[in-house]
């Protein structure tokens, strides 16, 4: 028989995958078009933008071939752009239009008494129970944390439909909750409802798909049970009451509780359940310093070991290709029920089910066109997905393991093809195993390396972080979590069905969680374990990828034009990290927006210090993270306490371990009064376990933050102050160009009185001034605005300062900015002054 020539040979049709990536490209085009409209379109409305996309798809039913395909995916591009252009505009009904109705009351606060009928999507739950001392806020008692999904609300004038989801917090302890109160009951309640506030702090992401009103209520008296409800309501609440049920019985088949502190336990409940307990937190850093965070998420990875392991069993038990991707897809569908119905999760389970579904029809199908029509999908439900990681790396990962990890296993391992028609003695059985396992083990190596390589330019970009051991570990850490994943999901099974035998198989998934710990814990012990980054340009995480696709592409053909380009790369990457022509001399300033507290982030020539952390409500330290790494930062040098308040300290330890600040500048009297228990105890009992060196500085002591130079001015080294406030640290800043900036914390009363008798008063004329004590009126204070006489003068203070504003008269012409008003504040010392607030951009500065 003759063989057809090469040229001859049926090749992969790849039109189906050029059809769906081409119209990926075009939803990705919209939707990074949208945030730029304006520039584009005008003043075009999503009505118009829907409207264009109809006339486009009519054109492409009626043109030629080119016109058809030219015109669709035009439609596409402009149907993404209004979805995108939606976010910025919720439904008329939704909550928070109402709530952008409220009045603003003498304190600031946009907020109004009103009554809601709504439905209950969690369980009732302690915001505090997974939360440090410390953290939990100054005046922080028993409360409960509510979500629930609003239909009607009454403002003062009747009852009206509604929609959207809405925080309910009780000021009551959880223990006391009615029994009703569980996902999928109905309630009305009465209590003052909040506006939520747009983006303060860099970081923040604006979009009221992911804000939300907060109604606070004072106990559960407050609360009825109510019936009725559209159909569809009902519906929905029935499913959560079932997902509610089925996850607290698997939390109590497998001995979990939300209060536990152990890291076992809660490396269990968030494998598993997808809950974060107390134990969570100290579980996860581990992981996520050695890059293994994506274990702990339930995810694709834990939807394809799941479909492994039923595959696997049907295989075994059951003949049928068919049945066996139904029963896949039943698997997968009943993880999404007993886990929480999270973005990732879904968009994973979406994904899995798209695949299943393209192999059960019995039809050829390109995975990877599956792949970009259910990103397309997900895109089209949820534009602002795009900017996710987690949607980045689930859909570019699995695309980059369909296409090039034969490759790339090829490159590492090379491609040994049997010989046909060669006879071989069958080898021994241990043989075999030993050549699966080491199979095995070699694709897990090259699949891993693959990631690692294509993901590391988008978690540099993301988060600053850089984990050199996130291979080994991986090929170590992957297997005992896929067999803690599968046992767990089995003993729940075994439990469901007999449950005497709960408690003998918790002791041994318990031991292999810790298991899993201690060898994650063993990496993350090793140097470099997490390398902190400044964070790179979009472009260059862009190039960087595309690169390594290339070079994967050409595995052992690769050229020397290639190892030009990663040069290139190399070479564009040291210029974005060592930065070295940035501008020398300059001072940064940043306040950020902590509501009543104190967070500032000094920067000059590449040194980087935190200058307090902290804030009545909490949260500080969350918020300072997410906006130092948005400022481009991976890692802080040193901090400052100015004295031992909470307000100024409470948000410390989170942002010294995520942000890698290794030294604590503090004034000894701080020191002293860390050493009278309290919450401000347990903080420095949390530094000394982080291996953070603490340094005590008084009058007269000098520090550098790059070229700018800090003069202590404030307390003496010897001063007996009980008033914590009274013993604040005090600095003159002063920058390479001459720029002065005196921080005073929150000194006020005698201690700012004894600072004015003490200190020249030509070291106080400042250009930059932070008001004392968060703009408290005292006669000393107003000496010192006077004294100062500053072109900008930044009061860190919440939004109940900005009403009562006792400065209103004593203003001069400089310019003043409030955190709780202005957001987060930028000055920044080049050539003069330049100043930026958030939610005012550039501000214009007065002549000295």
């Amino acid at each position: 028989m003759d063989l057809p020539h090469s040229d001859e040979l049926p090749r992969v049709d790849t039109r189906p995958r050029t059809r769906a990536a081409w119209t990926l490209a075009a939803c990705i085009a919209g939707i990074l078009a949208s945030s730029a409209w304006p520039s584009f379109i005008g003043s075009a409305t999503p009505e118009a933008l829907f409207g264009a996309v109809v006339c486009l798809a009519g054109l492409g039913l009626l043109g030629g071939r080119r016109t058809a395909a030219a015109a669709l995916l035009a439609a596409a591009l402009m149907l993404t752009a209004g979805r995108a252009t939606l976010e910025h505009h919720p439904p008329r009904d939704h909550v928070l239009h109402h709530a952008a109705a409220l009045p603003i009351d003498d304190a600031g606060r946009q907020r109004a008494l009103v009554g809601l009928t709504a439905r209950v999507r969690s369980a009732p739950a302690d915001p505090d129970a997974a939360t440090p001392s410390w953290e939990r806020g100054v005046f922080a008692g028993d409360r409960t944390a509510i979500e629930v999904e609003a239909e009607a609300i009454d403002l003062g004038d009747g009852w009206t439909t509604a929609s959207g989801g809405v925080r309910l917090r009780v000021d009551d302890a959880v223990d006391a909750a009615p029994n009703w109160l569980t996902p999928g009951s109905r309630l009305e309640v009465v209590g003052w409802l909040h506006a939520p506030v747009g983006p303060r702090n860099p970081g923040d992401r604006e979009s009221w798909r992911i804000d939300a009103a907060t109604l606070h209520t004072d106990d559960w008296e407050l609360l009825a049970e109510a019936s009725g409800g559209t159909w569809w309501a009902r519906a929905r609440g029935w499913l959560a009451r079932v997902r509610w049920r089925v996850q607290s019985g698997g939390r109590s088949l497998l001995g979990v509780r939300a209060d536990d502190a152990d890291p076992a336990s809660g490396l269990l409940a968030a494998l598993v359940l997808g809950q974060r307990d107390a134990g969570f937190e100290e579980a996860y850093r581990p992981f996520r310093r050695v890059g293994l965070a994506h274990l702990l998420a339930i995810s694709g990875l834990h939807l394809a070991i799941l479909a492994g392991a039923a595959a696997w069993l049907l295989r075994t038990f059951v003949p049928g290709w068919r049945v066996h991707a139904a029963g896949v897809a039943v698997a997968v569908g009943l993880l999404l029920v007993l886990v929480p119905a999270r973005t990732p999760i879904v968009r994973a389970g979406i994904m899995v089910l798209a695949l299943l579904a393209a192999r059960a029809l019995g039809r050829r199908h390109d995975p990877l066109a599956v792949l970009a029509w259910t990103a397309t999908a997900i895109l089209l439900f949820d534009p602002p997905q795009l900017f996710d990681l987690g949607f980045q790396l689930s859909f570019g990962l699995v695309a980059a393991l369909i296409a090039l990890a034969p490759r790339a296993h090829a490159t590492l391992f090379g491609e040994r093809s049997p010989v046909r028609g060669v006879l071989h003695a069958p080898a021994p059985l241990w043989r075999s195993g030993v050549r699966v396992a080491a199979g095995s083990v070699a694709r897990l190596a090259s699949a891993t390396a693959l990631c690692w390589l294509l993901s590391a330019p988008a978690i540099a970009l993301h988060t600053g972080l850089l984990s050199p051991w996130t291979v080994p570990a991986t090929i170590v850490a992957t297997p005992m979590i896929a067999v803690l994943l599968v046992a767990s999901y089995a003993a729940i099974a075994i439990a469901a069905v007999a449950p005497p035998v709960a408690g003998a198989l918790r002791l041994p998934l318990l031991a292999l969680a810790d298991a899993c710990n201690a060898v994650v814990g063993w990496f993350d012990a090793l140097p470099a374990s997490a390398v902190a980054l400044p964070r790179i340009s979009t472009a260059l995480a862009i190039t960087a990828t595309g690169t390594a696709i290339v070079v994967v592409v050409r595995g052992r053909r690769v050229r020397w034009n290639h190892g030009l380009a990663v040069l290139l790369v190399a070479a564009w990457a040291w210029t974005e990290l060592a930065r070295p022509f940035e501008q020398a001399g300059q001072l940064d300033v940043h306040t950020l927006a902590v509501g009543d507290g104190t967070a500032h982030l000094l920067s000059s020539d590449g040194e980087d210090v935190l200058w307090d952390c902290g804030s009545i409500g909490g949260g500080a330290g969350a918020t300072t993270v997410r906006a130092v790494r948005a400022l481009g930062l991976g890692r802080v040098d040193a901090a400052v306490l100015t004295h031992a308040n909470l307000d100024h300290a409470n948000g410390l330890p989170r942002a010294m371990r995520e942000l890698g600040i290794a030294t604590l500048f503090t004034t000894p009297q701080a020191a002293e009064h860390t050493r009278r228990g309290g919450a401000m105890d347990d903080i420095f009992d949390e530094l000394a376990e982080l291996g953070v060196q603490i340094r005590t500085v008084a009058a007269g002591d000098r520090f550098q933050v790059g070229s700018a130079t800090a003069t202590v001015l404030w307390p003496p080294v010897d001063a007996r102050i009980e008033s914590p406030n009274d013993a604040s640290l005090v600095a003159l800043v002063e920058a390479a160009d001459g720029v002065r900036v005196l921080l005073t914390a929150d000194i006020g009363g005698g201690g700012l009185a004894r600072l004015l008798e003490r200190v020249d008063p030509a070291l106080l004329r400042v250009d930059v001034l932070e008001l004392p004590h968060h703009g408290a009126d005292d006669e000393h204070a107003r000496r010192l605005v006077a004294l100062a006489d500053a072109r900008v003068v930044i009061q860190s203070a919440g939004p109940a300062r900005v009403r009562q504003d006792p400065w209103r008269e004593a203003r001069g012409d400089g310019l003043w900015l409030v955190t709780g008003r202005d957001g987060a504040i930028h000055v920044r010392s080049r050539a003069g002054l330049e100043v930026a607030a958030m939610r005012r951009g550039e501000l214009e500065v007065p002549d000295p």
